[in-house]
């Protein structure tokens, strides 16, 4: 294979490697350019991220970082979308990849998608999702963001506390972001929350200060007026003429556009200060379709006209529609609570925690167990060990002091063969000395000219035999030559022939060493016919032997 072949082929892999790896930095770097201008242009920002194509995302972190910049885009231009594909593929990374301040973002605009769809217990869920990841974050502006969308969510669901609770929540962090429009929007927005809570002194006195400040924006502060409004007139005690005020001010001077509820209880209000003519033209415009007006809130606003018409037989109709809708109402935020939502969540988080805190439990358990077997191991180890040093060191102990030992033996049996030498050279000396006496002796005798000649000599040898006569040491040690010598054979006599006398069997050690028969009985101070009889009692004793040494015997005696 040539080498430009080669070259083709890792050149082709390469390339297109760094192709991708150039074209995930180029479009990183425009999300994050698109992401540093978001919030204050959000128009730009959509229009950008719509010019990308999405076959251009060649990673999973990049259409997560896609997926939440339009989410964010679309919400921020008012564009409410119900699609939740759009932010999936986030929730999918981040949920892996991410960190919790991402994952909440995810979250919260998965809930947006919910909520614009209506569907107030999936927004619950997610919303709470979000608010939990926040937890201890200084993320103040999701943080914000996530409590008005709970208490929008209360609000709609008659919980006027929990909806101010998260109102006043969502008003705190907005002061902490220091972001002046979205704490004067949230200051509007408590005022609504504290009037929906019957606490009407509180809420007056926050939105007279509320009023007080600049208006940041005409139709958000429009709508929180007619709210206003509202509260005047429907709450005790009742104050129609400020209502038509306040309701007036929004529609004409800050062009608010009043919902039906609102026209009705304006015209109600009218009809209280006396002014009937003007609510009634107003009634003939909102009742050309009554259809559309069978909300348990509009039901109650024409239950009160229609009694101040004294029109009683419509006005008790519509009262009992109201109370059956409002029946229906609790039974359905009885069945769908958000506030179980909410604590259904909390529960399943707690159980989770208690479970993960018992898992950390009893792997510390785990672990600690496992250290003391290890420690207990060590333990019997360094016991064995240390036993086993222990009996080396004995034992090398031991061996030093049976050498140390040894070496005074030694020393004691090199002194002891010294003097045993020096004994023996004197031994010698004296034995010399005696045999050269012997020899003097018997050359005197022998050429004295005395006729007494044989008794001299005789006299002169029995003298020199006198020591070996009756010595059992010499007799002993005649054993033991005949054992040396004859392969133990005084030893085998006394097994096989063991009814002798001692005197017996040294007489035999002296038969096998060759002695003859005057000899043994000198030495043994015996007569000689004695000898004789012993010698002839063995060999008879001998012959009798069924044994495989019966000959040796024999030859060996002679």
């Amino acid at each position: 294979m040539s080498k430009r072949i080669v070259l083709r082929r890792i050149a082709g892999p390469l390339i297109a490697l760094l192709a991708i790896f150039g074209c995930n930095n180029a479009i990183k770097d425009r999300l994050d350019d698109i992401n540093g201008y978001i919030r204050q242009r959000p128009d730009s920002a959509l229009a950008e991220l719509r010019k990308i194509d999405s076959s251009a995302l060649c990673s999973k972190a990049l259409k997560a970082q896609y997926a939440l910049l339009y989410a964010m885009a679309l919400d921020k231009n008012y564009i409410d979308t119900t699609d939740v594909s759009i932010i999936k593929p986030a929730i999918e990374y981040y949920d892996k990849n991410g960190n919790n301040q991402l994952r909440a973002r995810s979250y919260y605009y998965l809930a947006v998608a919910f909520r614009n769809a209506h569907n107030k217990i999936e927004a619950m869920r997610h919303y709470t999702k979000a608010l939990d990841l926040l937890e201890g974050s200084t993320d103040y502006r999701y943080l914000l963001m996530t409590h008005s969308g709970l208490s929008n969510l209360y609000a709609g669901d008659y919980m006027a506390d929990k909806a101010l609770f998260h109102a006043e929540k969502a008003l705190e962090y907005a002061r902490l972001d220091k972001d002046a429009k979205e704490e004067w929007y949230y200051l509007g927005w408590e005022a609504c929350c504290l009037g929906g809570c019957n606490e009407k002194a509180k809420a007056d006195s926050v939105f007279r200060y509320y009023m007080e400040q600049p208006i940041l924006d005409t139709a958000a502060f429009a709508r929180n007026l007619f709210y206003y409004s509202k509260m005047l007139h429907g709450r005790s005690p009742v104050e129609p003429e400020r209502a038509v005020e306040i309701f007036e001010l929004a529609k004409n001077k800050y062009k608010g556009k009043p919902t039906l509820e609102q026209y009705y209880y304006y015209a109600y209000a009218l009809m209280l200060v006396g002014r009937e003519e003007e609510a009634e033209k107003i009634l003939s415009r909102v009742e050309i379709n009554k259809g559309k007006h069978n909300t348990v809130p509009i039901m109650n606003w024409r239950y009160c006209i229609e009694k101040r018409r004294g029109n009683y037989k419509e006005a008790l109709n519509l009262f009992e529609k109201t109370v059956k809708g409002q029946d229906s109402i609790i039974i359905n935020n009885l069945r769908q609570s958000l506030q179980n939502v909410q604590r259904d969540y909390y529960e399943g988080k707690s159980e989770q925690i208690q479970l993960e805190k018992q898992a950390k439990t009893y792997r510390l358990l785990f672990v600690i167990v496992a250290l003391v077997l290890m420690l207990m191991c060590l333990v019997v180890v360094y016991f064995k060990r240390t036993a086993v040093w222990k009996e080396k060191l004995e034992t090398i102990e031991a061996i030093n002091q049976d050498f140390a030992l040894k070496i005074i033996d030694d020393k004691e049996r090199e002194t002891k063969a010294e003097q045993r030498a020096l004994d023996l050279r004197r031994e010698f000396l004296q034995a010399n000395k005696k045999q050269f006496k012997l020899l003097s002796n018997l050359c005197a005798a022998y050429l004295e000219p005395s006729m007494n000649k044989k008794d001299i000599i005789f006299s002169e040898i029995k003298m020199l035999l006198s020591p070996l006569l009756n010595n059992d040491d010499v007799h002993s040690e005649a054993e033991k030559i005949a054992n040396r010598e004859f392969d133990n054979i005084i030893a085998r006599i006394r097994t096989d022939c063991p009814k002798h006398s001692e005197m017996t069997y040294k007489i035999y050690s002296y038969l096998f060493l060759g002695f003859s028969l005057k000899t043994i009985a000198i030495i043994m101070n015996v007569s000689q016919e004695s000898v004789r009889s012993n010698k002839y009692r063995l060999k008879k004793e001998i012959t009798k032997l069924d044994s495989s040494q019966k000959e040796y015997y024999l030859n060996c005696l002679g």
